[in-house]
């Protein structure tokens, strides 16, 4: 969003936002390596307008990072839970 005091998706969140000087939201989804959507990765700019066109490029390095990590850790989340269930069966 370039301009967040005219978009109509921030209605409810808007005066929070102005508030603290918020108005542009720039927001990439975070994806599993199978493609469903892990969380968003956003920036917020104190100015209306679009990111600066180097941002996307680094963003999708760290959307990146942050996917594999997120993944990671959910596996071993799983891995602990079953070997959890393992012990408390035996």
């Amino acid at each position: 969003v370039e301009d967040l005091e005219g978009d109509p998706r921030w209605g409810l969140v808007r005066p929070l936002a102005l508030a603290h000087g918020l108005r542009a939201c720039w927001s990439w989804p975070i994806l599993a390596a199978a493609g469903q959507p892990l969380g968003t990765f956003a920036l917020y700019g104190r100015r209306p307008g679009a990111p600066p066109p180097a941002l996307p490029g680094v963003v999708a390095r760290v959307v990146h990072l942050a996917s594999l990590a997120i993944e990671r850790a959910q596996g071993e989340l799983a891995l602990k839970a079953s070997a959890d269930a393992l012990e408390r069966a035996q």
